[in-house]
């Protein structure tokens, strides 16, 4: 059996700073976890940006920079909202951090990983789904809440999404908290995750491990 070929990176350097650039919801910080869709003339980066809120608090938005296939031009930014913040009190009320996105059966799915901010523990994520019905230029949401969350055995902090289609069902990989902890008394609360994989033949229904 052959081996494949090994494959060579190059290494490119900064090739995008959101601060040199007029982005929708005025995000001009931070351009973090990118998730890349392959078009047939272009690769779109979608990321998270960060606007401060009227209290000085952060919230993240999904932005994103459209390259030429060879990652040398800058083609434009996104002028419009890709997705709007979840409502009051919903799981992705204060920021969406990140969005993976994924082609199947002819649609653009867009996995969120929406946070919002909790009293005891700074913060509490759940996985939601949108779909774009213009290439990938805006998104929109299924419902309100997650299709995945806390549960019995993943009681807190389930996100990071990334979906792969393979043999007619989609598997996703994501983390989920098991538990928070502090380091010293009177020091905040960091979280310890673990990585789940959960199944779906139509991509809202999905079947855990556990």
């Amino acid at each position: 059996m052959t081996a494949p070929p090994a494959l060579r990176w190059r290494r490119r350097g900064t090739i995008f700073d959101p601060r040199d650039h007029a982005l929708a919801n005025q995000c001009r910080e931070f351009a973090q976890s990118p998730q890349a869709l392959a078009h047939d003339d272009f690769v779109r980066v979608y990321f998270s940006s960060r606007q401060s809120d009227d209290s000085g608090k952060f919230l993240s938005h999904v932005c994103y920079v459209d390259f030429s296939k060879d990652f040398s031009r800058i083609l434009g930014v996104n002028r419009d909202p890709v997705i709007p913040l979840g409502k009051l009190g919903c799981f992705d009320q204060h920021g969406i951090f990140p969005m993976n996105v994924v082609r199947h059966d002819g649609r653009i799915l867009g996995y969120t990983s929406g946070w919002t901010r909790r009293v005891s523990v700074s913060v509490d994520t759940g996985i939601g789904l949108a779909i774009s019905n213009d290439a990938g230029r805006t998104f929109e949401r299924i419902g309100d809440g997650p299709v995945l969350g806390a549960s019995l055995h993943e009681p807190f902090l389930v996100g990071d999404p990334f979906v792969l289609a393979a043999n007619g069902l989609l598997h996703m990989w994501y983390i989920f908290g098991t538990r928070w902890i502090r380091a010293e008394e009177g020091s905040a609360p960091d979280r310890v995750y673990k990585i789940g994989h959960a199944t779906s033949r139509d991509g809202v229904q999905w079947i855990r491990e556990d």
